[in-house]
Parts: structure tokens; sequence; C-alpha cells
């Protein structure tokens, strides 16, 4: 398959959507930090609920075969409890949807070293699971300690990155609608 004119003359419409589209939400995370920080929230209780209901799954799935298996379930109620938490008390001040979140990413974290030591006793991978429970731990510290930088800053870093990625989709945008035969070339010898 090769590129055509049409296909590169569509690619920097939707690059130059892409790129505007970035430093939109990028502006509205600078200048409206409180609204950003809400929708996020939901969007980590979304995940919180998916995760947990996986866990949940992975439990019964496992429950014949792993005398642990209790394990995934206590981590997905964890998991689905705070969702719910989020889902019901959407206007829940933001530092405490941190805490919250700290204790589940803690409690996680406590739960995968005692699954990483476990793993260690019947001669299993046990490094990734340790791993991510340092991490896990590490991060829930952090939160509770600096909830509001450690909120701030993410929010920042997001919101730098999408106004970097869109200007770079904005320029290569340009630079293709300017030179769109250059990159059918480029394309089709790449390909």
């Amino acid at each position: 398959m090769s590129a055509t004119l049409l296909d590169i003359q569509r690619l920097w419409v939707l690059l130059l959507l892409r790129g505007l589209i970035a430093i939109l939400f990028a502006i509205l995370t600078f200048t409206m930090p409180q609204v950003t920080l809400q929708v996020i929230g939901l969007l980590i209780g979304l995940y919180a609920l998916f995760i947990g209901i996986l866990d949940i799954i992975r439990a019964i799935r496992l429950r014949l075969l792993f005398r642990q298996w209790w394990f995934f379930l206590l981590q997905g109620l964890l998991a689905i409890s705070f969702a719910v938490l989020t889902f019901m008390f959407p206007s829940l001040p933001l530092l405490l949807l941190v805490f919250l979140l700290a204790l589940w990413i803690l409690t996680s974290g406590l739960l995968m070293m005692w699954f990483g030591q476990l793993m260690r006793k019947v001669g299993g991978d046990w490094s990734i699971p340790v791993g991510v429970a340092l991490f896990s731990i590490l991060l829930g510290l952090l939160l509770i300690v600096w909830p509001q930088i450690t909120l701030t800053l993410f929010l920042y870093f997001v919101a730098l990155f999408l106004l970097i990625s869109g200007l770079i989709d904005l320029f290569t945008a340009f630079r293709l609608r300017k030179t769109p035969q250059q990159w059918v070339i480029l394309i089709n010898t790449s390909l």
C-alpha cells in the first residue's frame, strides 16, 4: 500500500485538529485546574472500577487453583470501593480524594509486597510484585505527605505535555500541507 497526495491532505487536517485539541486542553488545564482535577478524579474512579471488576473475576477463576485467591478478591473490592466513593461524592473535596487514592495505592502496595514475598517462598519470580509494591508505597506516601503539590505538579506536567505535543502536531501539519509531495515520496520509500 502506498500513500497518495489525498492521504497526506487528510493527514495534515487530522494533525491540525489533534494539535488544536491538545493545545485547548493544555490551556483549560492551566486556567481551570480544579475542573480538570475533578474530571481526572472521575476518570480514576472509572479506572478503579474496571480494575476492581477484573481483579474479582481473576479471584473467582483462581479460587480452585490458588489458595490465596482472596488476595485478588480483596484488591478488587478495595478498587471498587474507591470507585463507588468517587462516584457517590463527586463534590468530595479533591484533597480527600487524594487521601483515598493514597490509601488505595498504599494498601495495594502492601498487598503486592505480601504477594511478592509469597512468590519468593515458592520459588517464583518475586521481583516484579515487589518492585510494583515499592513504587506503590512510595507514591502513596508522596500523596499523603504532599497532596496538593503532588496534584498540582501532576496537572502542570500533563498540561505541559499537551502543549508541547499540540505544538509539534501543528508544526508537522503545516509542513505536511506545505510540502505534501515530499511526504508522499518519503512515506512510500520508507514502507
